[in-house]
This record gives structure tokens, sequence and C-alpha cells, in this order.
């Protein structure tokens, strides 16, 4: 389990970055899509795997039991927000310049303009 998640990572990266490289729009979305969730992964990560841990201790007198990093679970939730909603616009926006310029490609649309 430890060296899958980090292969997983650098594997979503790669894929990431080749996919954002792209002229293709929706290529270009898929892209920031994956790098966004490859983020996520990686603080998930780096806070340290824990299975079979809570969370939050409910009982304050058991000091003696380990608990997950809370601090890397919200970093995660707003990563995941933001990503959410920075894809939602490039969505939108991929879908009005293809519509505009009836083009999905990015080297074409500087041609489209003209």
């Amino acid at each position: 389990m430890e060296l899958i998640v980090p292969l997983t990572v650098g594997v979503m990266f790669t894929t990431g970055i080749l996919l954002f490289l792209n002229s293709n729009l929706l290529r270009m979305v898929f892209g920031f899509l994956m790098l966004s969730q490859a983020t996520n992964l990686f603080l998930f990560s780096v806070s340290g795997l824990s299975p079979g841990q809570m969370p939050i201790i409910d009982v304050p007198a058991d000091r003696g039991q380990t608990m997950a990093e809370p601090l890397s679970q919200a970093l995660i939730l707003t990563a995941i927000v933001i990503g959410f909603a920075a894809v939602s616009y490039l969505v939108v926006l991929s879908y009005l310049a293809a519509t505009a310029l009836n083009r999905d490609n990015y080297d074409t649309m500087n041609e489209a303009e003209k």
C-alpha cells in the first residue's frame, strides 16, 4: 500500500500534464481534472495512511487512542470544492469558446479569429 499510492499519484500527475498540454479543449479540461485529483490524493498520502483509525475521538478520557489527522481531511475537502468549481468554470469556458468559434482545437482557434 505504501508503494502503490505514490506510484498512482505519479501516474496521475503525468497523465494530467500530458492531457493538459494537448491542443484539444476537452482533453485540457480532463487534464486539469486529473491534476486536481492527483493533488487530492497527494495531500491524502502525505498526511499518513491510517486505516481503521477514527477521525475524531468522542470521549476525551481515551488519550491513548490514536486518531487520524483532521487537518489533512479539511484540506482535502477544501481542495475538492475548489477543484470542482475550477473544472466547472473550465467546462463552461471551453463550451462557449467551442460554440462561438465552431472549433475545439486550441491551435486552430487563432485562425478562426482572423
